[in-house]
């Protein structure tokens, strides 16, 4: 199925702050995981993150690399869907996507990891695979089209 179709899942994203991310960060293929609130847009499905220059996640990232993901949304206890992808997340140019930001500052309610900071940077991951489990059916897993 499309994205656009699965009405009670983009709902459950909105409702949703935080995605777990996992990125290498080095060149021996270690692994750093990270919880991080997101903002996702629909059209064309691709989530964003803020996050420092210093951080482990942001190692590979440098000089406008891009790099491999994985990101898991809805991991607690008790949700009605869990949503797993594979694709590729670098930074991109924050005056580029300055809707996006605004949408992210509004669902994370505060600006407490503001762009403007020097230190800050825009993440945007551009997911290749997609599978959601909808619980309320029996562990019911889906392939989502990406295409």
């Amino acid at each position: 199925m499309k994205i656009t179709e699965l009405k009670e899942l983009l709902k459950f994203l909105e409702n949703q702050k935080a995605a777990t991310i996992a990125v290498p960060i080095d060149d021996e293929g270690n692994i750093h995981a990270a919880s991080l609130i997101f903002w996702n847009s629909i059209e064309p499905f691709n989530f964003y993150f803020v996050t420092s220059h210093e951080t482990e996640k942001y190692a590979l990232l440098k000089d406008g690399h891009k790099i491999a993901c994985a990101i898991v949304v809805g991991t607690e206890k008790g949700t009605i869907f869990t949503l797993q992808m594979r694709g590729n997340i670098q930074e991109v140019a924050p005056k580029d996507f300055i809707n996006e930001l605004d949408a992210y500052y509004h669902k994370r309610g505060n600006r407490q990891d503001d762009i403007s900071e020097p230190e800050n940077c825009l993440l945007q991951f551009v997911p290749t695979w997609a599978r959601y489990t909808e619980y309320s059916k029996g562990y019911n897993r889906e392939l989502i089209d990406l295409s």
